[in-house]
């Protein structure tokens, strides 16, 4: 599985040009946490130069496994942007790396530490709580 997608600049069309599949998870670098990686970032892409600038637009998506903080428990969800634009600057590369730029967009995402619903005893309702030794503030 590719570990980068990199972006030709000199034979990329004026108007455009359509990128898609998929970046080895490995590319979130989550290690030791409450969030780990658990399948490829997939992207749907537009690349089009402007000047300066490189503009990605689509969609990307990654699958992570993320441990709730109030049970301790791990849960499946995936970080899903069907509309993102990225920009990424170009300088004097002829091949751009876009692959940082597309991990942050992903990574920017991340829930909030995951809360619990309300009316349940014991159960923390909102997410000061969490940092403030489980006493919800004004309560």
């Amino acid at each position: 599985m590719e570990t980068s997608l990199i972006i030709d600049l000199p034979t990329l069309p004026e108007e455009g040009k359509a990128f898609s599949g998929e970046l080895d998870g490995a590319i979130f670098d989550l290690t030791g946490g409450d969030v780990r990686s658990v399948g490829p970032l997939a992207y749907d892409l537009w690349a089009q130069r402007f000047e300066s600038e490189l503009l990605l637009t689509g969609a990307v998506s990654a699958p992570f496994e993320f441990t709730c903080v109030v049970t301790l428990k791990p849960f499946m969800k995936t970080i899903h942007l069907p509309q993102t634009a990225v920009s990424v600057e170009i300088g004097n590369a002829s091949g751009l790396d876009v692959t940082e730029a597309l991990r942050e967009e992903v990574l920017i995402e991340f829930p909030p530490p995951p809360l619990r619903p309300r009316g349940r005893p014991g159960i923390l309702r909102n997410r000061s709580a969490i940092f403030s030794g489980g006493q919800v503030p004004g309560r």
